[in-house]
């Protein structure tokens, strides 16, 4: 691998070309290496990808490559591979005629493209907790934003200890606002609920943030 299955080059300007197999349906116990620490799962992912598949969704292929190099011990390629079984699927997904089933479509598309971002399909379900670090830290600068925008806090607020402060309270007041608590309080809370527009992104955050927990929970759990 990568190297593997390749047509024999007629001449030296001739390209080698790798030979269409078609692997459904084929099974193997092991892969010819030495260790663990030489699986390059994307070598191998390259040989399916150029394999007979038709443009069709094929599972069974990357199904069984994942088999065999988790009992191999190679977890991390074998979630590469899970990986891009998913990638798989939502790439051969063909398009109905119908409205219904053009809606539909377009929703697991859609679907797709926020599983892959968030928790790269559940393989990786830690990254759903990094995405809810990150909207928590944006949640705290649009509070921080908002406290700023107040005249009476401009002139006694400074790039000091009061400044950090007042910036933790406004980060913990949004970890809380994504979280199914009952209530918030603090500062950022006084400062921030001034206007439908704050209101509004307030929402919309906390809504964000029961999603990525539930898609954490999902992972974890199920």
């Amino acid at each position: 691998m990568p190297g593997s299955w390749l047509i024999d080059k007629e001449d030296e300007t001739a390209e080698s070309q790798q030979v269409r197999v078609d692997l459904v349906g084929f099974s193997y116990g092991r892969l010819d290496l030495q260790g663990i620490e030489q699986i390059d799962p994307h070598a191998l992912l390259a040989w399916i990808k150029s394999a007979a598949l038709a443009g069709q969704y094929t599972p069974q292929p990357y199904a069984q490559l994942a088999k065999v190099l988790r009992e191999m011990g190679a977890e991390d390629a074998a979630n590469v591979v899970d990986i891009a079984r998913h990638d798989h699927y939502y790439k051969t997904l063909t398009r109905p005629k119908t409205f219904g089933g053009k809606t539909k479509y377009y929703l697991k598309k859609l679907w797709g493209g926020l599983r892959n971002q968030i928790d790269r399909y559940g393989v990786r379900p830690w990254h759903s907790l990094l995405w809810f670090g990150g909207i928590a830290l944006a949640g705290a600068f649009v509070n921080a934003f908002w406290i700023f925008a107040q005249p009476e806090s401009v002139c006694t607020m400074h790039f000091g200890l009061d400044f950090w402060l007042y910036f933790l309270d406004c980060l913990r007041y949004s970890i809380e606002n994504m979280l199914p608590i009952p209530g918030v309080s603090g500062i950022a809370h006084e400062m921030t609920v001034t206007s439908q527009i704050s209101a509004f992104i307030l929402l919309v955050q906390k809504l964000i943030g029961l999603f990525l927990l539930g898609i954490f929970i999902r992972d974890v759990v199920l």
